[in-house]
């Protein structure tokens, strides 16, 4: 079974990547359910890491986990599009994650003023 990762947990890494692991280019966070509050946490810190490729797949950024459990929001994937600029990442997969119709078209539109590529 995946691993869950908690909103403790989340809060955690951001704080380590942040103070004591600027050497981090890579993040795999794959299906570990950080959520919406936890990739706000992640998304305050982004621009203060070495982080070029984020990998965030399955995450539940929205809210709703891959199972269709959880309520809809925009607040984690808003939060991430405003902490990716000025950051260093160049490499985000956000598949899985619930994006469809037109929040999939408004990160489309958000990520073409970014040097990002976007796997959606």
């Amino acid at each position: 079974p995946r691993s869950t990762l908690t909103l403790t947990l989340a809060v955690t890494l951001t704080l380590t990547l942040t103070l004591t692991l600027g050497k981090v280019t890579s993040l795999n966070l794959a299906f570990n359910g950080i959520g919406a509050e936890g990739v706000g946490k992640l998304a305050a810190v982004l621009r203060h890491t070495e982080v070029a490729h984020l990998n965030l797949m399955g995450s539940a950024l929205c809210g709703v986990n891959q199972y269709g459990r959880g309520t809809y929001t925009c607040a984690g994937i808003t939060k991430l599009c405003a902490g990716l600029k000025g950051s260093r990442v160049t490499l985000l997969n956000v598949r899985e994650n619930a994006l469809e119709g037109s929040a999939k078209a408004a990160v489309r539109m958000a990520f073409r003023q970014l040097p990002i590529e976007l796997l959606l």
